[in-house]
C-alpha cells in the first residue's frame, strides 16, 4: 500500500523509542494548544480534520502557529512564523530549534529530566549543535529560528504535526525521529493537551498498518519476528520466515522470482514512485489480479479484474489518525458484479482452504481483539459509531541525531521537483469524479517567477521536466508560494503521472525544465 511511502515510515521511526504506532493523542487536543508546529506538509490538503484543529488554535484561541516546510501552504496566512527550508535540511532544522530552546531556557526541562532516559546525552548533543551551520543548511535566518523556537518553547501546550513532504522524502525515518525529539523538548509529549501527529493522506491508512498489511508487523503493529510464534498458535498454521516490501516485490518481478501478483485497491502505476518501472514490471507477470472499484490504466493490463466496492457500499470500519474507530454501514447498493472486499477475500479463502469453516465477520472481530491488543477495547456495533482512543504505552527515549546532507542528484540543473497532495483530490480515485474535476481538472507544475523567467516559461504555458527516472509534461502555474529552485506538482493525475520521474523511496527529484 501507499503507507509504505508515508505513514509506515513514521510508525517504524516512533514505535521503538516512543512506543507510538501513530498519533500520540486525540486530534481534538490540537485545537486547545497554545502553539502548533506543522513540519513538512500541507495539513489543509492532507488531513482537513487536523487543519480545522490547527485553525481552532491559531485563529480562535490566539495560539502561535509555526509552519516549517519546503513551500508556503494555505495555513501560512495564519502563521506567526514561516520557516521555508531547503530540501534535505529537516534534521538540521529540528536540531537547531531544539538547541535554541535549551539555550534560551524555554525547553521543558522538568519533563525531560524526569522521563528521558538519556537526558545528559540529549543535553550534550544539543549543546554541540552549530546554529550557524543550521542557518547555512536550511537557508533560514537565525532570527527566524529563534523566533520559532521561542513561540514553541514558551507555550504551555504544543502540538507537532508531520506531513507528507517530510514523511515521503529520503532518509525519512531519521528526520521523523529528529522532529519527534524536537516535540519532546518543546513539551508536546507532556500532558493531555497537544501531542505528536504524523499525517496520513487517506482515511484508513492507520487501520491498514494496524492490521499488519506489511512484512514488518503482524496485526496490532507487533514485530513479525517476535510475534510470529504466537500467531502461528492462534492461526494454527506455519508462517513464512518473512515477506517482501513494495520495493522487494518490484525487484522480485524484475528478476522473474514473482510471476503472480494480486493488487487490491492500490495503483502503483500512478501512486508509487518510479511508476514507469512498475508498469514495465507488471507487464512481465504471468498473472496480474486487480481488485478495485473503477477502470484504470492498471485494470487495462490486468489478466483478472475483481470488481470491489466503495466505502459507501460496504460494511466495515475506519481507523482515524488518532486511533478512533468508526463503523461503516452500506448507504448504496452494489453496482453490477461488484462485491464487498470481505466477500471476495472470504470466497477465495474458501476455495483455497475448503476444509476450514466459512469466514464470519463477527468471528473476525472477536479474533481481532485477541490478535491486536490495541483494539481490545473497541466495540463494533451493528449500527452506529464507536470511537475509543487507543492510548500508547509511553517509554520516551532520546536518540542523538546529526544532520546528514541530501545526496545530489545524478542529473538535473539544480532544480528540485516535489510531488504532493492538493486539497481538491483524495488519492487518485477522485480524478474520476465530476465535482473535484470542476475545480482541479488536470495536473500542473507550480514554479517560482524567477525560475519561470530563466526558462522562458509563461503562465499557462507547457513545460517539460526531466529527471534520471523519466520525463513529464504539464501546464505551468507561476507562484511565489514555491521558493526559487523548487517546483511542485500534484501526484493525483494519471495524465501527468508525476511519480514516473520520482526516484524510489522519495517524493523529490532533481530535474531539468524546458519550455514546450
Amino acid at each position: 500500500s501507499e503507507a509504505r511511502f508515508s505513514l509506515l515510515r513514521a510508525v517504524n521511526a516512533l514505535r521503538e523509542p516512543f512506543g507510538l504506532t501513530g498519533a500520540s493523542n486525540r486530534i481534538d487536543r490540537i485545537g486547545r494548544c497554545e502553539a502548533v508546529l506543522v513540519f513538512g506538509g500541507d495539513a489543509t490538503a492532507e488531513a482537513p480534520a487536523i487543519d480545522w484543529q490547527i485553525e481552532e488554535s491559531a485563529r480562535k484561541r490566539n495560539g502561535k502557529l509555526v509552519i516549517a516546510g519546503l513551500r508556503e501552504v494555505k495555513l501560512t496566512r495564519f502563521a506567526n512564523t514561516q520557516l521555508t527550508y531547503r530540501p534535505g535540511s529537516e534534521v538540521a532544522l529540528a536540531n537547531a530549534l531544539a538547541a535554541i530552546m535549551l539555550e534560551k531556557k524555554v525547553a521543558d526541562l522538568d519533563y525531560l529530566e524526569r522521563y528521558v532516559k538519556n537526558f545528559p546525552a540529549l543535553k550534550t548533543h544539543l549543546e554541540k549543535v552549530d546554529i550557524d551551520q543550521a542557518v547555512e543548511a536550511t537557508g533560514i535566518s537565525r532570527q527566524l529560528l529563534e523566533e520559532a523556537a521561542l513561540h514553541l518553547g514558551r507555550a504551555e501546550s504544543v502540538a507537532v504535526v508531520i506531513g507528507g513532504d517530510l514523511l515521503k522524502t529520503t532518509q525519512a525515518e531519521e528526520k521523523i525521529r529528529a522532529v519527534a525529539n524536537l516535540a519532546m523538548v518543546s513539551g508536546a509529549l507532556h500532558g493531555d493537551i497537544g501531542g505528536l501527529f504524523p499525517m496520513a493522506e487517506k482515511g484508513n491508512t492507520q487501520g491498514l498498518v494496524d492490521m499488519g498489511v506489511c512484512p514488518e508487523y503482524l496485526p496490532g503493529v507487533q514485530d513479525y519476528g517476535s510475534a510470529r510464534s504466537s500467531f502461528e498458535e492462534l492461526w494454527k498454521t506455519k508462517l513464512p520466515e518473512g515477506g517482501r516490501d513494495a520495493l522487494a516485490i518490484l525487484e522480485g518481478i524484475e528478476k522473474g522470482e514473482i510471476r503472480f501478483l494480486y493488487l487490491a485497491a492500490v495503483n502503483p502505476l500512478v501512486a508509487f514512485p518510479e511508476s514507469t518501472r512498475w508498469r514495465q514490471a507488471l507487464e512481465k507477470l504471468d498473472c496480474l489480479v486487480v481488485q478495485d472499484i473503477l477502470p484504470t490504466e492498471l485494470t487495462q493490463i490486468a489478466h483478472i479484474v475483481l470488481p470491489g466496492s466503495s466505502f459507501a457500499e460496504k460494511n466495515g470500519s475506519v481507523t482515524s489518525l488518532d486511533h478512533r474507530v468508526s463503523c461503516l454501514k452500506p448507504a448504496l447498493k452494489l453496482v453490477g458484479n461488484a462485491r464487498e472486499d470481505l466477500s471476495i477475500l472470504a470466497d477465495l479463502y474458501a476455495r483455497l482452504a475448503p476444509e476450514n469453516a466459512p469466514i464470519d465477520p463477527k468471528d473476525l472481530l472477536d479474533e481481532l481483539k485477541v490478535a491486536a491488543p490495541i483494539y481490545s477495547d473497541v466495540c463494533f456495533p451493528a449500527v452506529g459509531r464507536c470511537r475509543p482512543c487507543l492510548k500508547p504505552t509511553w517509554s520516551p527515549e532520546f536518540h542523538s541525531l546529526k544532520y546528514v546532507p541530501a545526496k545530489p542528484g545524478k542529473t538535473g540543473s539544480g532544480l528540485q521537483l516535489l510531488a504532493g497532495k492538493i486539497l481538491f483530490h483524495f488519492g487518485t480515485t477522485t480524478t474520476y469524479a465530476e465535482g473535484p474535476l470542476t475545480v482541479a481538472p488536470e495536473g500542473y507544475l507550480t514554479i517560482n517567477p524567477s525560475d519561470a523567467q530563466k526558462a522562458g516559461i509563461s503562465e499557462g504555458g507547457q513545460a517539460k521536466v526531466t529527471s534520471a527516472s523519466g520525463s513529464a509534461q504539464a501546464k505551468v502555474k507561476i507562484s511565489k508560494k514555491v521558493p526559487a529552485g523548487l517546483l511542485f506538482a500534484p501526484f493525483h493525475f494519471s495524465d501527468l503521472n508525476i511519480n514516473q520521474i520520482i526516484p524510489s523511496g522519495s517524493n523529490i527529484a532533481s530535474v531539468q525544465i524546458s519550455k514546450v
